[in-house]
């Protein structure tokens, strides 16, 4: 007996009935926790129900991703694709924007001292930090210290979640509803060090990005960044955190830089 799958032009399909559904639009392995493919072998979550990834164009802060960071194949995916996450394809060549966006992002990229990463918009950091109390004084933004598992349940599956692991060890969260109102990961790592006389902690940090939590409460974090723009494997210890503490967790590339 054969079975018929159909699929958007985005790649949403009604939620499978029937074994063997790991694999979706155009072979992709479905993550049904999140409810998203991640191209790029993990490189960008995609999300068909939303028609969007879940992470900007790392090319859009040059101007070269298009004025809708999130969008999918630039809106238009029955006359392009984006298998890896990174750029649409179409039939026009893309090598030379390749070259374009690599050499542009690496003027950007973080510099790394001492194992630590450095925020590369430090000089922002006093007009965030003011943004970032007036959100958490408002109630529009959550601050927590994740210092067991219990930190973690309280996680809302509905709300967008930025986590910094900082110099000092300590894993802190800002969570919130609206993903473009978020204060940066640079303040966060800063607002951590308030009421307790530290000031310098959203310059460097150990890690940083995103913990995305499931319905059935899966826990997985990205390395998405762009003040930090952290290497996935800048996850690794915040991992190893968070198993001490007794919470499983997975990993998701998410890089927020282009490699050559």
């Amino acid at each position: 007996m054969s079975i018929r799958t159909v699929f958007s032009p985005y790649g949403y399909r009604k939620p499978p009935t029937t074994p063997g559904a790991a694999l979706g639009f155009n072979g992709q392995h479905y993550h049904a926790a999140l409810e998203c493919y991640g191209l790029g072998n993990g490189h960008r979550l995609y999300n068909p129900r939303l028609m969007r990834f879940l992470c900007p164009d790392a090319l859009s802060p040059f101007l070269l991703g298009g004025i809708n960071a999130y969008a999918y194949c630039l809106n238009d995916p029955v006359n392009g694709q984006d298998p890896s996450g990174r750029w649409p394809l179409f039939k026009n060549a893309v090598q030379a924007a390749n070259r374009l966006a690599t050499q542009a992002v690496s003027r950007f990229q973080s510099l790394v001292q001492d194992g630590k990463l450095t925020n590369n918009q430090s000089w922002n950091l006093a007009s965030e930090m003011m943004y970032a109390k007036r959100a958490v004084n408002a109630g529009e933004i959550t601050y927590r210290v994740i210092q067991s598992s219990e930190g973690i349940a309280q996680l809302n599956p509905l709300k967008f979640h930025k986590f910094v692991y900082t110099n000092e060890r300590k894993l802190v969260v800002f969570s919130g509803m609206d993903e473009y109102k978020m204060p940066s990961h640079g303040s966060l790592g800063e607002y951590s060090g308030l009421g307790f006389g530290k000031k310098g902690l959203g310059e460097t940090a150990i890690g940083a990005g995103y913990i995305v939590k499931g319905r059935a409460g899966d826990i997985t974090l990205t390395n998405y960044s762009g003040h930090f723009q952290p290497r996935f494997e800048t996850l690794y210890p915040v991992k190893q955190h968070l198993n001490e503490l007794g919470v499983e967790v997975e990993l998701v590339r998410s890089d927020f830089y282009l490699t050559p």
